[in-house]
């Protein structure tokens, strides 16, 4: 793995720990897998907002098309991991389905629904607009270290993207056949510390 995919998985693995998680010798970073973060998973029928594959997808193609006219007036780029903003244009969507805005899902927050009502980290959040600061790394300055070429992301690349990363991390593929494989290993991986 690069020095590149290491410090995004290890963003992005920061970004799903259980809120719950203390630090101990024996450490799992990640939650098991049916319970993962919403930018890998479908709700569960626990939620209480639910929505279907139908519905994701058009919210999908919303922020897609949302990103692309952002990159276009900031003149800023996508990663060069197709699957970084393609997570993130996800997490955005499920926040606008569930929270009717597209709240930064790159961030913790106690009460999601008063962060949203704030609009300080809906996008493009205020860091965003006011120096081009991108947390998620969905809109890059063409002098980050990370961005690719593109100015743009189609929404195949987006779908296709989540579907692989999904199927990484053995969750259900929201966009697939509909079948769900059962993965019962408790997902995540443990690091070792010394006492």
């Amino acid at each position: 793995m690069n020095l590149f995919k290491l410090l995004i998985t290890l963003q992005y693995t920061v970004l799903l720990m259980p809120q719950s998680v203390s630090f101990s010798p024996k450490l799992s970073l990640l939650p098991p897998r049916k319970t993962h973060s919403p930018l890998l998973s479908t709700p569960s029928s626990s939620s209480s907002s639910s929505y279907t594959p139908e519905e994701l997808e058009k919210s999908l193609s919303k922020m897609t098309k949302f990103t692309n006219q952002y990159l276009k007036n900031t003149r800023t780029y996508v990663s060069s991991d197709p699957s970084v903003p393609s997570l993130v244009i996800k997490g955005l969507a499920l926040h606008k389905l569930e929270l009717g805005k597209p709240l930064c899902p790159c961030r913790y927050y106690d009460d999601k629904s008063a962060a949203a009502k704030e609009g300080y980290w809906n996008c493009p959040c205020v860091p965003m607009r006011e120096t081009k600061t991108c947390h998620c790394k969905l809109f890059l300055t063409e002098d980050d270290w990370c961005r690719g070429e593109s100015t743009s992301i189609d929404l195949e690349t987006v779908k296709e993207e989540v579907e692989r990363k999904e199927r990484e991390e053995g969750e259900d593929v929201i966009f697939g056949d509909g079948e769900e494989e059962e993965d019962d290993d408790g997902g995540g991986f443990e690091l070792e510390f010394d006492e």
